[in-house]
């Protein structure tokens, strides 16, 4: 049954890709069962969560009904 997750397309080096395809071996997965699990463990990196975080405060900024003041 096929899967109803989203999918990604990426294109790799070919060293990247003989790592990971080196990894799903070795862990009896498939090459997208391994680079899932990578992506998924490369979100949790502190360089990436501190990415998001920002993200996630500038689009509430953005989104966020401004205070009118009237200074006069």
């Amino acid at each position: 049954m096929p899967s109803q997750l989203p999918r990604a397309q990426v294109i790799l080096q070919p060293e990247v890709h003989s790592a990971i395809k080196h990894l799903a071996q070795l862990d009896r997965r498939t090459i997208s069962s391994m680079s899932a699990e990578l992506l998924t463990a490369a979100i949790q990196l502190p360089k990436y969560k501190g990415m998001l975080k920002a993200a996630d405060e500038i689009q509430r900024n953005e989104t966020s009904p401004e205070v009118c003041r009237n200074d006069s």
